[in-house]
């Protein structure tokens, strides 16, 4: 299988990618940054040293283009797209929480072009690949 999961260079995007490699998948580790903080390896140089196949590409998740772009290097490197995890996110709040007439709009509207938008277009571009496939 070939895996696309988004938010890969740390937290639970990381351990899905790892979990993908030790259950065979080839990887697509789509973040902002190919390493997350404390990580000590990006996680698709990680997979590489265990004999895994990764790569990773640079993906804003609320960017059209950038998802485009993921889905066509994921298919020029392994010749197709089996699963998409849309794992990418933002929390602002978690370090910070308050009540909701208390949050600020601009961060609200942040959450919902990555939490929302953002999922929405990996599903678009990976669904129009699956269609081609």
């Amino acid at each position: 299988r070939i895996a696309n999961v988004t938010g890969s260079s740390q937290g639970i995007g990381r351990e899905i990618a790892t979990q993908f490699h030790e259950e065979g998948a080839f990887l697509v580790c789509a973040d902002l940054r190919p390493m997350g903080e404390g990580a000590g390896i990006p996680t698709h140089e990680w997979i590489v040293q265990r004999k895994g196949k990764a790569i990773f590409v640079k993906l804003d998740f609320s960017v059209a283009n950038d998802w485009k772009a993921a889905i066509v290097k994921t298919v020029e490197e392994y010749g197709k797209v089996d699963v998409i995890v849309n794992n990418a996110g933002i929390c602002t709040e978690a370090n910070d929480p308050r009540s909701i007439d208390e949050v600020d709009e601009d961060a609200f509207d942040a959450h919902m072009c990555i939490n929302t938008y953002g999922a929405f277009l990996g599903f678009k571009y990976a669904i129009q690949q699956f269609k081609k496939q």
